[in-house]
């Protein structure tokens, strides 16, 4: 049986979990200047498997989530993958029907722009940006660039699978619970 608040609350958990991950990485990647940005990552999987309502719920918490992370301004985040999911929400529906590429490269082009707007919002708040200038911005969105091809179908994999998991333990010996 499939429980929509259900699924939004596991994918929800699963963003946490990663974003928490991630950061983890980016505390040691930190020690050679480099920062894993991978903002376009969690509204895929969202956009596939939710509703309109559930998809806008996760999406924003999963935004102020990464905000706290990344200690950007409150909400970036939050508009970045609500406007994602918006603009992309049908060229991605269509990418399921045996197109592999698609998603995966509309994820890349998007997460190269939530990228240049968060280098734009903080260089525009007067000196926010701190040290991360342009070749540190350069190799960060190279390097995130190359193993968010890597990333990104394991953890469409991980979210599918989660729920899979999930309806699947609601069936005690073949009678649904």
């Amino acid at each position: 049986m499939y429980r929509p608040n259900l699924a939004a609350f596991i994918l929800l958990l699963v963003n946490i979990g990663t974003i928490q991950l991630i950061g983890v990485i980016n505390s040691t990647l930190g020690n050679w200047g480099c920062l894993l940005y991978l903002p376009a990552l969690f509204f895929f999987s969202a956009t596939v498997l939710l509703d309109r309502m559930r998809v806008i719920f996760v999406l924003s918490l999963t935004g102020l989530s990464l905000d706290s992370i990344y200690n950007t301004p409150s909400g970036f985040h939050t508009f970045a993958l609500i406007t994602c999911y918006l603009i992309a929400k049908d060229w991605l529906h269509s990418g399921e029907n045996g197109e592999l590429l698609r998603p995966y490269f509309l994820q890349v082009i998007a997460n190269l722009l939530i990228s240049i707007s968060l280098f734009l919002v903080l260089q525009f708040q007067h000196g926010l940006i701190g040290t991360w200038m342009i070749p540190n911005i350069v190799v960060d969105v190279f390097v995130s660039t190359l193993l968010f091809a890597v990333i990104a179908p394991w953890f469409s994999g991980l979210c599918r699978e989660c729920l899979k998991v999930t309806y699947s333990s609601e069936k005690i010996n073949g009678v649904e619970a």
